[in-house]
């Protein structure tokens, strides 16, 4: 059985990290998720113990629906549209999976967010 962390094995950037804001605003958005899954993906006439053939599958719906959603809840982690030029990203077969990238090339600052 997995045990949950406990909150003081978490690490928290320096307040004064200039997007200390928006990396408390993502966690934010990032515990509304659960709620938000949704999916097309349908599986029906698989026993039980063949589902982990469906890995690859499930894994990369989950990080669409991780990524769409985030988007979605722009309002949370950017209510003053301080990042508009900002979106998260998926990059299948890279770590991390998703990213927080800009849509314009070379903008400053690049901010340096991953989701693992």
């Amino acid at each position: 059985m997995h045990e949950i962390p406990d909150q003081s094995d978490l690490t928290v950037p320096d307040p004064n990290w200039e997007h200390f804001d928006l990396w408390a605003n993502v966690n934010a958005a990032i515990f509304a998720l659960p709620s938000r899954f949704e999916s097309e993906l349908i599986i029906s006439g698989v026993l039980a113990t063949d589902l982990f053939g469906f890995n690859s599958s499930l894994g990369a719906t989950v990080e669409e629906q991780v990524t769409a959603s985030l988007n979605d809840l722009r309002s949370v982690w950017d209510p003053d549209n301080q990042h508009s030029l900002h979106g998260f990203k998926r990059q299948p077969q890279a770590f991390p999976d998703v990213v927080l990238r800009s849509s314009v090339p070379n903008i400053t600052p690049q901010i340096p967010w991953g989701l693992n």
